[in-house]
């Protein structure tokens, strides 16, 4: 089986990721490290980040554990606002608040169906990105 793959890019406070694929937790781990050392040029000040899912499928069970402690970690960075891009998929929805709630109260985390409806909420949050498309 090929596992998935991801890509992260930062416009101004905003870290920009697209996941691919089935996850195990060497991705996860390779994600993580990646997300920590890209988050580097953004914890200076309060940050969002945005996840596109739709083409995610899915993680194994040993992935859960630390993308919640490295959304914590983030947290813990000035992260203030979580977005994720799907469409409704049940599935998605279950495994995405094993690893980190949507009622989590320590940031602002939306669900949207479109990238146009989460960068337009970013924009009222006040984290504005000059280029919102994804150059996977």
């Amino acid at each position: 089986m090929v596992w998935g793959k991801y890509s992260i890019r930062v416009d101004n406070q905003v870290m920009i990721i697209h996941c691919y694929g089935s996850w195990n937790a060497v991705i996860a781990r390779q994600f993580i490290a990646e997300f920590k050392e890209t988050a580097r040029y953004l914890y200076h000040a309060p940050w969002a980040h945005i996840v596109f899912f739709d083409d995610w499928v899915l993680s194994t069970p040993d992935c859960e554990q630390p993308i919640n402690d490295m959304l914590t970690w983030a947290v813990n960075h000035k992260m203030t606002h979580s977005v994720r891009i799907y469409r409704e998929d049940a599935l998605k929805s279950y495994q995405l608040n094993r690893m980190m709630d949507e009622q989590d109260t320590s940031h602002v985390i939306r669900h949207f169906y479109t990238e146009e409806q989460g960068f337009n909420w970013l924009a009222e949050c006040d984290y504005l990105v000059e280029q919102a498309r994804i150059v996977a």
